[in-house]
């Protein structure tokens, strides 16, 4: 079919492979001791699980999973390929992808699709197919696949299992309808590939093979299941929400909890405190998952409560906009390094007037804390290491609220009549004339906001930090004066920023 190329624009589709990690213990060697043999050097290795994506270049397959590289369009391998990246109707392309199990632990996984539309609806006219088992070359024509749709959807119908080193191919064709109407034209879409791994309960003990077949994996239905799972999850848990309203789920104590004494932050000297530390917690929301938020008591039953996150993965969860899901305000209880928010979606329906956020940091830099009944370190209070990625928040007061903060990346998300500023990098005045100010890297990239009111990036206090602000879109902003779409203010440390777009020109006011 003729290509026109004023109708036409990139099909952008973007390779995101969850690798979750889970150690566990997978054998003993047992040493027997008589007065003739003796067993020595004996060690026990902790498991690791590991699943890699690698795709097809047209020589060899490369690993996508480190380098974050695209799958289709623009930067992607198919593009240096020189294969073509708009899109037509009856266009079909092919990538040939490999999954390993790198680690060694057996696992289930899943391959699914996160769909998210940029403009004119041309998920509609977008259809998709996984061919399994195919090498390179070995899918050439279109043979019919499913439709697209918004958010994610399970492509492998079950969990596959694959053995420790197991290699599995497969074809990821993607289709335009040979029907797409000129509706379609200059629409944008973006695809998000997606693989979900747990450990398989295939490693043996003494007796069989069950010991870990539900081992900190947590598949739920409901609310109530919900927060027994939160409540007894440990290190490395996954929590699997099958579609239904959640509504707020509590991260409390639980029977693994210690009993600290901090009598200077609002403690007893009876040290009536109670503090939980968990790792690499990771939930999982299936399509219609809907969740009010996340909250942390600082106080139950008359105990205080201290809780300490590192590495909390929210994946493909819609948040209701009945309250900001993520309100770390004023607690000085709370220990956050390392929460990724990713493929969310959160929409307040009153647009003007809404005072919800997705994110809002109210905590103002970092405080140490210490056990005085054993003067030991027991955690560090504040929030560090966010990210937000391929997100769609629309109609909130802001996205995201922050004070000083170490390390925080925007990434391919879309917003849409943002009341307020989209991104708020505020400073708190006493912290900042104390030399408090954001550290680490700032990163915000690929973001596209339209229907604005006020600015799309408003920041302040910044200090040394590290500012990457790159390829990010704004559009049909209330805001006329472009020099106020991105603005920033005490900024010294180091730059990076270009290929922001605005409807009617932008310059970036960072002085």
């Amino acid at each position: 079919m003729t290509k026109t190329k004023s109708t036409k624009r990139a099909l952008l589709l973007s390779a995101l492979s969850l690798l979750m990690c889970v150690s566990m213990l997978v054998g003993s060697t047992f040493a027997w001791f008589t007065d003739s043999a003796t067993s020595a050097n004996n060690k026990i290795v902790a498991g690791k699980l590991d699943v890699e994506l690698y795709m097809w270049n047209g020589t060899t397959y490369e690993n996508i999973s480190e380098t974050s590289k695209p799958i289709f369009g623009e930067g992607s391998i198919a593009q240096n390929n020189n294969a073509e990246t708009l899109w037509e109707p009856g266009k079909t392309q092919v990538a040939y992808l490999k999954l390993v199990n790198e680690g060694s632990l057996a696992l289930n996984y899943t391959v699914g699709l996160n769909v998210q539309n940029v403009s004119k609806d041309l998920y509609k006219a977008m259809q998709y197919a996984i061919t399994p088992d195919a090498q390179p070359s070995s899918v050439t024509t279109w043979n019919g696949g499913e439709s697209v749709v918004l958010g994610t959807q399970t492509v492998t119908a079950a969990a596959v299992e694959m053995a420790p080193g197991a290699e599995h191919y497969f074809a990821l064709s993607i289709h335009m309808d040979e029907l797409a109407g000129n509706e379609y034209q200059g629409g944008e879409v973006n695809f998000d590939l997606t693989v979900l791994a747990n450990q398989a309960p295939v490693e043996s003990d003494s007796f069989n093979n069950q010991y870990d077949a539900n081992a900190n994996v947590f598949n739920v239905t409901n609310q109530a299941e919900a927060q027994a799972a939160l409540n007894a999850a440990e290190d490395g848990a996954i929590i699997n929400l099958a579609a239904g309203n959640y509504g707020t789920l509590v991260f409390r104590q639980n029977a693994s909890s210690s009993i600290v004494d901090i009598t200077a932050k609002g403690g007893d000297a009876a040290g009536n405190e109670k503090y939980r530390k968990i790792k690499n917690l990771t939930i999982n929301g299936a399509d219609g998952t809907i969740v009010d938020g996340f909250t942390f008591p600082t106080e139950e039953e008359g105990v205080y409560s201290y809780i300490d996150i590192e590495n909390w993965t929210v994946n493909n969860v819609t948040f209701s906009a009945a309250q900001t899901p993520f309100d770390f305000e004023g607690t000085t209880q709370l220990g956050i390094d390392g929460l990724t928010i990713v493929n969310c979606k959160m929409e307040d329906g009153t647009w003007a007037g809404s005072t919800v956020r997705l994110v809002y940091q109210g905590l103002i830099g970092y405080t140490d804390l210490n056990d005085k009944s054993k003067n030991e370190y027991v955690m560090t209070t504040g929030v560090k290491n966010l990210t937000i990625t391929g997100c769609e928040v629309i109609g909130a007061h802001q996205v995201i609220e922050t004070r000083q903060m170490e390390n925080l990346t925007i990434t391919n998300n879309t917003f849409k009549y943002i009341e307020s500023r989209d991104i708020m990098l505020a400073a708190d005045p006493t912290a900042k004339a104390n030399g408090v100010t954001y550290t680490g890297t700032i990163t915000i990239t690929g973001n596209k906001s339209s229907y604005g009111t006020e600015r799309f990036i408003r920041g302040a206090g910044i200090g040394d930090a590290t500012l990457v602000i790159k390829d990010n879109k704004v559009a049909v902003y209330a805001n006329t004066n472009p020099t106020d779409y991105i603005k920033v203010e005490g900024a010294t440390g180091a730059r990076e920023v270009s290929g922001n777009i605005a409807d009617n020109g932008l310059t970036v006011n960072i002085p």
